[in-house]
């Protein structure tokens, strides 16, 4: 399997696992299925070490990106949280879980930014509706809330290709001795 189809999956499942975790009150499943992805990345090669400091990166933009959405009233979330904003740790697994992508499914798009830019207005408001549909947010009921998620996720995909590269992840893909394992 190739490593980009292998990030891919691992993904959607993780993805899964959390929103069906949390929607069925088991907001823990979703964070141990991103850690146990994060395991098999790092071993596999696909997530290098010094990735790390991005993956905390894209998290911590992430929030500040969900955060901005709760305060405009088109994010909030079901689940309690000791975080500020009412902010589940489960979310925090998910933008960890998106940035494995960077290097791996999503790699294509490194010097493509208008590519991210759509990838981000749709994909992103398209991730929190299914979220919504499960029960594990809630995106305030109104269609604007669907386009500021896009043009926020439009803005922010393509930034963090952008960070991903000014912060030392240099090459993209997964490197040919990971190909062997």
């Amino acid at each position: 399997m190739s490593p980009a189809l292998f990030n891919g999956i691992a993904f959607q499942l993780c993805w899964f696992c959390t929103a069906y975790g949390v929607a069925w009150g088991f907001p823990w499943i979703g964070p141990a299925a991103v850690g146990l992805s994060l395991y098999v990345h790092l071993r596999k090669r696909l997530v290098r070490p010094g990735d790390f400091k991005l993956l905390v990166t894209i998290a911590l933009l992430g929030y500040l990106t969900d955060v901005a959405l709760i305060l405009f009233g088109a994010l909030s979330f079901n689940s309690p949280s000791f975080l500020p904003f009412n902010y589940p740790l489960w979310m925090t697994g998910l933008w960890l879980n998106l940035g494995t992508c960077f290097r791996g499914c999503l790699a294509w798009m490194v010097d493509r930014p208008l590519a991210a830019a759509v990838l981000g207005f749709f994909g992103g408001p398209m991730s929190y509706y299914a979220g919504e549909r499960l029960g594990a947010i809630s995106m305030g009921g109104e269609s604007i809330h669907l386009l500021v998620t896009g043009i926020a996720w439009a803005l922010v995909t393509p930034l963090i290709f952008k960070l991903f590269k000014s912060l030392g992840a240099e090459e993209f893909g997964a490197s040919e001795d990971s190909r062997d394992n």
